[in-house]
C-alpha cells in the first residue's frame, strides 16, 4: 500500500510537470517532487498514528518503554523475550528460543505436531495474551495499534513472525 501511495503521488506530480508558463512555477514543482520522493510516507505516517482520534504512536512508545524496563524476561527454560521497541503504531517484541530449528523439528515430530499447528498455537497464545490478558494492550490494539512478535532460534534465524492487528 505504501508503494501504491508513492506511485500515485509521483503520477500526480508528473501530470503537473507537463507545462509551466514560468520557470518559478517549474522550480516549485521540482521542489515538491523532491520532497515527495524523499519523504513519501510523512503524511501517511502522521495519519496512521491517529486512526481513531487517538495517537496510537505515542501509546505504542509508552507501552514499549514501560515493558523495556522489565526486559529481558525468561518465560521458561527455552524462551526469552529479549527486546521490545515501537515504530509508529507498532510494538515489536523479539523472542529467542534457546535451541535451533533441528531441535524444534525433532520435538514436533516426537509430539505428533506439525510446524503449522505449532505456529497456530503460538498465534492464538500471543493474541490471547495481548487481547484478553492485558487491558492496556487490548485498548491499544482496538484503537488501531499493532503488536508484532518475532521468534528467533538461538542462531538468530527467524522461526516466525506473528502480527496482532485486531482483538
Amino acid at each position: 500500500t505504501r508503494n501504491n501511495l508513492v506511485a500515485e503521488l509521483l503520477q500526480h506530480q508528473r501530470c503537473k510537470l507537463v507545462f509551466y508558463p514560468s520557470m518559478k512555477m517549474y522550480k516549485k514543482s521540482i521542489i515538491k517532487l523532491i520532497l515527495i520522493a524523499f519523504f513519501p510516507f510523512y503524511s501517511h505516517a502522521q495519519d496512521s498514528c491517529i486512526p481513531k482520534n487517538i495517537n496510537v504512536c505515542k501509546i505504542a512508545h509508552q507501552i514499549a518503554t514501560d515493558m523495556a524496563a522489565r526486559f529481558p524476561i525468561r518465560l521458561n527454560q527455552n524462551l526469552v523475550m529479549q527486546t521490545v521497541f515501537s515504530s509508529g503504531r507498532m510494538i515489536t517484541m523479539n523472542a529467542k528460543f534457546e535451541y535451533n530449528k533441528a531441535f524444534l523439528d525433532e520435538s514436533l515430530i516426537a509430539g505428533g505436531m506439525t510446524n503449522s499447528q505449532m505456529i497456530n498455537i503460538m498465534r492464538e497464545h500471543s493474541r490471547s495474551t495481548m487481547c484478553a490478558g492485558n487491558k492496556a494492550t487490548r485498548n491499544f490494539i482496538t484503537q488501531g495499534g499493532e503488536v508484532q512478535y518475532i521468534y528467533r532460534f538461538n542462531d538468530g534465524s527467524i522461526y516466525t513472525t506473528i502480527d496482532i492487528i485486531s482483538c
